[in-house]
C-alpha cells in the first residue's frame, strides 16, 4: 500500500514538473532534500512525526532549503498536510527514478561477490544499455556472502545469478521433495 501512495505522489510530482518543463531542476532539488533527509535520521523523525503540525514542517524546510522553488515547495506542505511526512524519503526517490527514466537514465545497483574490473563493469554496463535501451548508470557492492555471480537490481526487476541464490533454491527444492515423500508413505 505504501509503495502505492509513494507512487502516485511521485506521479503527481513528476506530473507538475513536466507541465512546468522543469524536471531537472525539480529532480537536482528533490535530491538535495532526499540527500539530507538519509544523511540525518533526526530530519526524517521531526518531518514524518505525526505530533508536529504540518505547517511547522512547511516552515522548517522552507528554512532550511532557502530558495527552494515554489511547486516543489507546495508540494512538501501539500505532503505534510496529508500527513505523509514519513513517506517522503520514499515518494522522492520515487520521483527522482521516474523523472531520470524520462530523461533516459536508470540506475543498476550491482551486487557481486568480488570487486568487478572495469571491463567486466563496462561490458555488463553496455549489455543493460542495450537491453533497456536507456544509459545506465551503475552503483556497484560487494557482498562476500554471495560467494560467487551477480545480483542486479534496475528498474524495479531483479535478476539473482549468485551461488548464494542457486543454493538457496536447491534447499528449497529439496525440502520439498523430502515433504512430498513423506507426505505419499
Amino acid at each position: 500500500m505504501d509503495k502505492l501512495i509513494c507512487d502516485r505522489y511521485a506521479s503527481a510530482l513528476f506530473e507538475l514538473a513536466k507541465e512546468e518543463d522543469k524536471c531537472l531542476r525539480l529532480e537536482e532539488e528533490a535530491g538535495i532534500v532526499l540527500k539530507e533527509l538519509r544523511a540525518d535520521p533526526d530530519f526524517e523523525k521531526l518531518i514524518g512525526h505525526p505530533g508536529i503540525e504540518p505547517q511547522e514542517k512547511s516552515e522548517f524546510v522552507r528554512t532550511a532549503f532557502e530558495g527552494m522553488d515554489e511547486d516543489l515547495f507546495g508540494f512538501l506542505s501539500l505532503v505534510f498536510a496529508r500527513d505523509r511526512g514519513a513517506m517522503l524519503s520514499d515518494i522522492l526517490s520515487c520521483f527522482i527514478e521516474r523523472s531520470r527514466f524520462e530523461r533516459g537514465l536508470v540506475r543498476a545497483e550491482i551486487v557481486s561477490a568480488v570487486p568487478l574490473s572495469e571491463d567486466k563493469l563496462g561490458r555488463l554496463v553496455s549489455v543493460l544499455e542495450k537491453k533497456l535501451d536507456k544509459r545506465v548508470e551503475p552503483e556497484v557492492l560487494v557482498d562476500n556472502a554471495l560467494i560467487g555471480g551477480l545480483k542486479i537490481t534496475v528498474c524495479g526487476h531483479m535478476i539473482n545469478s549468485t551461488i548464494s541464490n542457486s543454493l538457496e533454491e536447491l534447499k528449497k527444492l529439496l525440502k520439498k521433495n523430502a515433504t512430498e515423500r513423506r507426505d505419499t508413505l
